[in-house]
């Protein structure tokens, strides 16, 4: 038996605007939780950042190691997989180290990612799927190290693109 719609079903029903105002505040729910989110830098696991951006240049900045180099790229299927190993590599790595070179902890991380590259057997990187931090919110937002990756590759086209044609620039000014 069906029932027919009738003027009080309309009027209880949720509006577009009351649904809105439910996804706003699921949004707003998110975003207070991302902003509580701590990033803990590689080379640095004790000293927690603001934003996934802050702990990327903490590790620039104060270890001269750039994470970025060392992962996927975009458009690798396997990605995120790929991202996962290397960060847990990285941090087993720092974690095994003595305090006494912390300067150079960056350095020797480079050197030992290069070495272990991303040639190494699924089954030896079966390991590395265990997580090194509970809760690791660098692995976590995986997506916004992949968008940062993009958009890393996107700027250097454009300088590369810009460079050419300044330079074809200068021929064109040359032959005349």
């Amino acid at each position: 038996m069906s029932r027919k719609n009738t003027n009080d079903d309309f009027h209880n029903s949720p509006t577009c605007e009351e649904e809105d105002d439910d996804d706003d505040e699921e949004w707003a729910d998110e975003q207070a939780e991302n902003e509580n989110l701590e990033f803990f830098p590689i080379c640095s696991p004790t000293e927690p950042q603001q934003s996934l951006v802050a702990a990327l240049d903490h590790d620039q900045q104060k270890h001269k190691f750039n994470l970025l180099e060392y992962l996927p790229l975009v458009e690798d299927e396997e990605f995120f997989e790929k991202t996962i190993v290397c960060i847990n590599k990285a941090r087993l790595f720092v974690q095994s180290q003595s305090r006494d070179n912390e300067e150079d902890i960056g350095t020797a991380l480079a050197e030992y990612l290069k070495k272990e590259g991303s040639g190494s057997e699924e089954e030896d990187d079966a390991q590395f799927f265990k997580p090194v931090l509970e809760d690791d919110h660098m692995i976590m937002c995986m997506d916004d190290l992949q968008d940062l990756l993009q958009s890393r590759k996107d700027m250097k086209a454009t300088l590369i693109s810009g460079n050419e044609e300044q330079n074809i620039g200068k021929n064109d000014d040359n032959s005349e």
